[in-house]
């Protein structure tokens, strides 16, 4: 039972092996983040999203747009929670700091 909760509690453990903020607020997570971190979202939307959509469509083209849109906005939110989840980690203590 202990091994399956460390995985699961990593983010709320209160030993850090990384120096991370002691006051840490979810607030601060935005002037964290990177340029490329702030971008990813658009990145991941282009650069996923609509080959993914185009692929999905096949030779469909009634659907394409469709298909284009909802791949679009699926990786668009994955690149937002993986942009705040690298950034909140770095603040937390729980992933390592960048090089500066």
């Amino acid at each position: 039972a202990r091994a399956r909760a460390r995985g699961a509690m990593v983010f709320l453990r209160s030993v850090k092996p990384y120096a991370g903020s002691e006051d840490f607020s979810i607030a601060d997570v935005p002037r964290e983040m990177t340029a490329y971190e702030l971008a990813r979202p658009a990145v991941f939307a282009l650069g996923l999203g609509v080959p993914a959509g185009w692929l999905a469509s096949g030779r469909n083209k009634a659907i394409r747009v469709p298909c284009v849109n909802m791949a679009m906005v699926l990786a668009a939110t994955a690149g937002i929670f993986m942009s705040v989840d690298h950034a909140a980690k770095r603040l937390h203590g729980t992933r390592a700091p960048l090089e500066k």
